[in-house]
C-alpha cells in the first residue's frame, strides 16, 4: 500500500483500486517482454542442458490466463464490490479462488521448467534476466494472490 496506509485500513472499494494500480497494470506491462524473452531464451540455447524447453508455451497459457483473470475482476467483481453486497459474489470469490490455486499450479510448473529458478553456470546474462525476472512475477502473484484471498475475500463476504 502507499505511504504508511495498510489494507485493512481501505474499503473494498479502494482495496479493489489499489490492486489494480500494484499488481494489475504491472502485471500487463511485465507480460509480453517476459515471454519474449523467454521464446528468445529457448530458441538460443534449445538442445543445451538445462534450457528451459516448453516455457514459452507455459508462460504464453499463463499470461492468457492471467489477462482473462485480471480482465474478470476489474469488468465483473470489483465493481460489484463498489455497488455493496450481492448473492453472486458468495460464488464469484469461490470461482476466483479456484483460479488462483489454479495459477499457483501454474507457478509450480514454471519452477520445474525452470530447475527452480535457477539457471546453469554457462547460463548467459539473457537466460539469468529470464529467471529472474520470473522469480520476481512469482513474488509479485504471491503477494496479489495472497491479498485477494486473505483480505479482499473475507471482507467481501463478511458485508
Amino acid at each position: 500500500m502507499q505511504g504508511s496506509i495498510t489494507a485493512d485500513e481501505l474499503t473494498a472499494t479502494e482495496l479493489c483500486d489499489e490492486i489494480v494500480v500494484r499488481f494489475h497494470l504491472p502485471l500487463r506491462a511485465a507480460l509480453p517482454p517476459l515471454v519474449a524473452l523467454a521464446r528468445k531464451v529457448e530458441s538460443v540455447h534449445a538442445g543445451k542442458a538445462g534450457c528451459p524447453a516448453g516455457l514459452t508455451a507455459h508462460l504464453e497459457g499463463l499470461a492468457a490466463a492471467l489477462l482473462e483473470h485480471l480482465a474478470m475482476e476489474e469488468q465483473t467483481l470489483f465493481p460489484a464490490v463498489a455497488k455493496g453486497p450481492a448473492e453472486w459474489l458468495y460464488a464469484t470469490t469461490s470461482n476466483l479462488g479456484q483460479e488462483h490455486e489454479d495459477l499457483r499450479a501454474q507457478l509450480r510448473r514454471t519452477r520445474a521448467l525452470t530447475a527452480e529458478l535457477t539457471p546453469p553456470e554457462e547460463a548467459c546474462a539473457s537466460w539469468r534476466e529470464l529467471y529472474r525476472r520470473l522469480a520476481e512475477l512469482e513474488q509479485e502473484l504471491v503477494a496479489h494472490l495472497h491479498l485477494e484471498n486473505n483480505v479482499l475475500f473475507p471482507r467481501i463476504l463478511s458485508r
